[in-house]
């Protein structure tokens, strides 16, 4: 038996000091990227699925948000400034927002049960403490935890765009472009539409608007707008975690949307 929820529920919005970059999950919460391209700075946030959201420190333009886990937000720089090669990693305490420790030559692999596994210049496994950075004994279990997987949308662009188009197509009143994002889960169908407006004179490129809708048990939850007046578009505008429907919205809010067990 679905369980419905007993009255459309309102997100929980947090406002956040840059633009997103990124989002990364965790068990117990959202590591967030942030960026301040006028100042060249990178900032992270940490959502937790409980308690009070924390800034971290900002860092160098060139570093970015690498995992989270073991109530650890690590990032990561690179070998030098436009180089694809990680290096330079580091881990900040998800409560405190602190900087524990700081690895320059390593680059991170993957996170087992614990510890990370990383490799160093020549390509070497280490394994490192993930409080403190140091190395240590191998790991008794040697496989990487596995990744957080989450119920991932699906873009719909060509094959069966008639087919979605015409399912959606009775909660819109304009007829949706370019693509499509779909999800279901549970009772719960989510969608992402663009709507787009009218190029000037048919000189300038059209501009498109990004529509999230909720739909549970047939029935419209919720509808929201993700950005508008672009040029360019997205994917993966939202995902499922922790029975949370998560999104961003105009690049500086991520909403959090409580969605019921079933």
């Amino acid at each position: 038996m679905l369980l419905a929820p007993a009255a459309p529920l309102l997100p929980r919005l947090y406002p956040l000091p840059g633009r997103i970059w990124q989002v990364r999950a965790g068990r117990r919460g959202l590591g967030v990227e942030l960026r301040d391209v006028a100042a060249r700075q990178v900032g992270y946030a940490w959502l937790p699925l409980r308690g009070r959201p924390r800034l971290l420190p900002t860092e160098d333009w060139w570093r970015g948000l690498r995992a989270v886990g073991h109530s650890c937000l690590y990032t990561h720089g690179y070998a030098h400034p436009g180089s694809p090669t990680q290096r330079h990693l580091a881990a900040y305490a998800c409560r405190t927002g602190k900087k524990l420790w700081e690895q320059p030559e390593l680059q991170l692999r993957s996170l087992s049960a614990t510890g990370l596994w990383c490799a160093d210049g020549q390509g070497q496994a280490v394994h490192l403490h993930p409080g403190t950075g140091r190395p240590r004994r191998p790991d008794p279990n040697p496989y990487p935890l596995p990744e957080q997987h989450f119920p991932g949308t699906a873009v719909y662009t060509d094959a069966l765009w008639p087919q979605l188009v015409a399912r959606v197509r009775p909660w819109l009143d304009y007829e949706p472009a370019l693509q499509l994002e779909y999800l279901s889960w549970g009772p719960y169908e989510i969608w992402c539409a663009l709507r787009a407006g009218q190029a000037e004179q048919g000189t300038q490129p059209a501009h498109y608007t990004a529509e999230l809708l909720v739909l549970h048990a047939g029935a419209e939850l919720q509808r929201a707008t993700l950005y508008q007046g672009r040029e360019k578009i997205g994917i993966d505008s939202f995902f499922v975690w922790q029975h949370h429907l998560v999104y961003v919205q105009d690049d500086r809010a991520l909403a959090l949307l409580p969605l019921s067990r079933w």
